[in-house]
């Protein structure tokens, strides 16, 4: 819902892990593989969602063909889903913290937007966080 209020018709979801194999080892891994069914059966309306995969092949589709993924998220992905709070919230501090990125932070799922901003956020990247939920929310 988020990728096509912002006009991503068909957006591509990257199920985001340190493996590209689903294993009983990483039971995460075992949800990425349920979320992939439900997609199937178009519970999540037209998308394209793969993975576990790591975040260079989700974002650069170089990286799969050196590692010989062949996936539909082809290195192009709009979302990426992150295994879990902790994981998340390190990719988005790395971001904003070593290469200067703008961002936004929003829960999906909720009865009404909640945004997540960080306290160490700038105004800017606060006012994003409410522009996307504004804009979600009239998708609902």
């Amino acid at each position: 819902g988020v990728c096509r209020a912002f006009g991503i018709d068909c957006p591509r979801i990257a199920l985001i892990h340190c493996t590209e194999k689903t294993s009983p080892k990483f039971p995460l891994t075992l949800d990425y593989g349920q979320l992939k069914e439900m997609a199937a059966e178009g519970r999540f309306g037209h998308i394209i969602i793969d993975g576990p995969m790591d975040v260079k092949v989700a974002c650069d589709p170089h990286a799969g063909a050196l590692k010989g993924i062949i996936s539909p998220v082809d290195g192009r992905a709009d979302a990426l889903i992150m295994p879990d709070i902790e994981s998340g919230n390190v990719f988005y501090k790395t971001l904003t913290g070593f290469v200067g990125a703008l961002t936004a932070g929003m829960l999906v799922g909720t009865s009404a937007p909640v945004v997540l901003p960080s306290r160490g956020d700038s105004t800017r990247a606060k006012l994003c966080s409410l522009a996307m939920a504004c804009l979600t929310a009239t998708d609902r």
